[in-house]
C-alpha cells in the first residue's frame, strides 16, 4: 500500500473508535441522575425534582433507614412482603421488602426496605460500582454507585447524630 493508503485506513480507524464512544442520541438526553443527601435524606435522581430511582430517610431517633426503590411491582398488594435480591460487587443479600403504594397519575407498587445504619449494604454502596434489584414481581433495577461514597457517607452521619439527639 502506498503512504496515502494507510494515512486513509488509520483516519478511518480513529474515527470509527471516537463514533463508538459517543453516546447514542437516547443516552445523550437521559436526565443527569446523581447521588445526593440532604439532613436525613439520600437520593439517587435529579436534585431539587421528583426524578428518582432511590431515596432513603432516617427513622427518628432510631438508627432505622427506609429505602424505597422506583421498580414497579406487579401482582402484588399493599403491605405484602417481598424478596429483593441485592448485589454490588461481591455484596449479595436476599432482604425482604414490604410493598407500599402511590396514588398519581395511576396506582404504582413499589418495593421500600428497612435497614439499620450500620448494615453491610452501606458499605457496598460506598465502595462498589453498580447496584442491582431484582424480584419475582418487577424487572431488574440498576443503579450506577459512582458518585455515592461522600453522599451515603454524610446521609449516615446526619441519621447517626439524629439517633444521638
Amino acid at each position: 500500500m502506498r503512504s496515502f493508503d494507510w494515512f486513509f485506513v488509520l483516519t478511518l480507524t480513529i474515527l470509527a473508535s471516537a463514533l463508538a464512544l459517543m453516546p447514542t442520541a437516547s443516552e445523550a438526553t437521559e436526565p443527569p441522575f446523581v447521588w445526593h443527601s440532604g439532613n436525613d435524606s439520600l437520593e439517587f435522581g435529579i436534585p431539587e425534582t421528583d426524578a428518582r430511582y432511590l431515596r432513603a430517610n432516617c427513622m427518628a431517633g432510631s438508627s432505622t433507614i427506609e429505602l424505597d426503590f422506583l421498580m414497579e411491582l406487579k401482582g402484588v398488594e399493599t403491605n405484602d412482603d417481598i424478596v429483593l435480591q441485592v448485589a454490588a460487587g461481591k455484596y449479595r443479600q436476599g432482604m425482604t421488602a414490604k410493598v407500599a403504594h402511590y396514588f398519581g397519575d395511576g396506582e404504582y407498587f413499589y418495593p421500600v426496605l428497612t435497614l439499620s445504619t450500620d448494615d453491610s449494604f452501606w458499605t457496598a454502596v460506598i465502595r462498589e460500582q453498580s447496584l442491582t434489584l431484582t424480584t419475582e414481581a418487577s424487572d431488574p433495577l440498576s443503579l450506577s454507585l459512582k458518585g455515592s461514597a461522600a453522599p451515603v457517607r454524610a446521609f449516615l452521619d446526619a441519621c447517626q447524630t439524629a439517633q444521638k439527639s
